[in-house]
């Protein structure tokens, strides 16, 4: 439940004071928790404050901070906390750091589709989900291929495409 996860969250402490297996953990937990889904819409403005704590650059060495950064991003977003030029670049380094596979549907990643639709800027998701979804047809992974596929349809639509929708 999510008083479970709420209650590991806690004891692992903060992530800035671990190290390893500990430190992703809490990383991964904190992400969950800070979800929108989870957190509920009260909680959004939280997402930003936490981003800005993490300071102007991020560490985005792992995965799990990668995880956490994009949560924390998508949150600060829907509330409307952090302005595009904020966003973007933050979001495209998120990016570069992950590469574009099919497995990233079962990640947070589909967080920052939503992330660049609202700060217009496609230009450097488009072609990204583009290569994962030519290798979800290659591997035959009906899913992931599934799931991109609403993600590019998500960036048809915000280019006003509707046909290719």
């Amino acid at each position: 439940t999510l008083d479970t996860v709420a209650a590991m969250a806690t004891g692992l402490g903060d992530p800035a004071a671990l190290t390893g297996t500990a430190r992703r953990s809490a990383l991964r937990l904190e992400a969950r928790l800070r979800h929108p889904a989870v957190a509920g819409p009260a909680e959004l403005d939280g997402s930003a404050a936490r981003l800005r704590a993490l300071g102007p650059v991020p560490r985005l060495d792992g995965a799990a901070d990668r995880e956490r950064v994009t949560v924390l991003l998508h949150g600060a977003v829907l509330a409307q906390q952090v302005t595009a030029a904020e966003a973007v670049p933050l979001a495209e380094r998120l990016l570069q750091h992950e590469p574009a596979t099919p497995d990233h549907v079962h990640t947070a990643l589909p967080l920052l589709t939503d992330v660049l639709v609202a700060a217009d800027s496609l230009a450097t998701i488009g072609p990204w989900l583009h290569t994962a979804y030519d290798r979800a047809l290659r591997d035959h992974a009906t899913v992931p291929r599934a799931l991109i596929a609403v993600e590019l349809a998500h960036l048809a639509l915000a280019r006003g495409d509707l046909a290719l929708a």
